[in-house]
């Protein structure tokens, strides 16, 4: 997003900073939301397929050591995992 924004003037530099400060925020915001939804068990199938969560996502899109988005998102939740 930076190389879309202009920086000419102390205003768009501040404007930046601003932003900037409002993320941390908007990301304390999206984890709450989505800790809300697993409560409500408002999540998406692990298992669509029957062949185990992630296993039709692209590597590029797996967590650390070949864990599946889904299983990473539920642990940074503090999520049981537990099968």
């Amino acid at each position: 997003m930076a190389e879309l924004m202009p920086f000419a003037t102390i205003d768009d530099y501040e404007n930046w900073i601003a932003r900037l400060n409002g993320f941390g925020p908007y990301l304390d915001q999206t984890i709450d939301l989505m800790r809300e939804g697993m409560r409500r068990g408002l999540v998406q199938a692990a298992d669509r397929h029957g062949a185990g969560a992630g296993a039709d996502c692209p590597a590029g899109r797996r967590g650390s050591g070949g864990q599946s988005v889904l299983r990473s998102v539920r642990e940074a939740a503090g999520v049981d995992t537990g099968r």
